[in-house]
């Protein structure tokens, strides 16, 4: 009765070792899994990094094109303080200027709404590569899945090659007897 329970024992000790080792597996899979996504998040950061120097570099220029716009218009008030009796000039240059401004003011228009785009581009790009990420891993599954199927068929294919064996050479033995 005794070696009965110690065999029960070490089969059940034998199972859940076996079980362990399985779990450990898998684990180490994750891990890897992890950190390869750790890299993509990584060069994903980079790259949002490197969007956000030059979102920089374009508010430098706008702030700049600021700048040079001020300058023109204190060089129109200091016309108007030096030159008034060419009062017709001056209108033709003020005219001259608010078309300038609002072609700067467009143009400055138009690189916002590019940068939103830009930005709601980004964005999807973002939503495309989660995605992208997460049907890699249903894919990576299902591959380590058919894997594990693939395995568990060809032992149970060895094991009746091995029994149908075993079973032709008790007969051969038989009819040599």
């Amino acid at each position: 009765m005794d070696e009965k329970r110690l065999d029960r024992f070490e089969r059940y000790f034998e199972l859940l070792q076996q079980q362990l080792l399985e779990i450990h597996d898998q684990v180490t899979s994750l891990q890897g899994d992890i950190t390869s996504m750790q890299g993509d998040i990584t060069s994903m950061q980079g790259d949002i990094t490197s969007m956000k120097g030059d979102i920089t570099s374009m508010q430098g220029d706008i702030t700049s094109m600021k700048g040079a716009t001020g300058s023109m218009q204190a060089d129109i008030a200091s016309m108007k303080g030096d030159i008034s009796d060419l009062k017709t000039e001056q209108r033709a240059l003020r005219v001259e200027m608010n078309e300038r401004f609002e072609s700067v003011h467009d143009q400055l228009r138009t690189l916002t709404l590019r940068a939103q785009m830009v930005e709601g581009r980004l964005d999807d790009g973002l939503f495309i590569v989660k995605r992208l990420d997460e049907r890699m891993a249903a894919v990576e599954k299902s591959v380590l899945d058919l894997a594990a199927r693939v395995d568990h068929v060809g032992d149970d294919i060895r094991q009746r090659f091995r029994v149908v064996t075993e079973r032709l050479t008790s007969i051969e033995k038989r009819d040599a007897a």
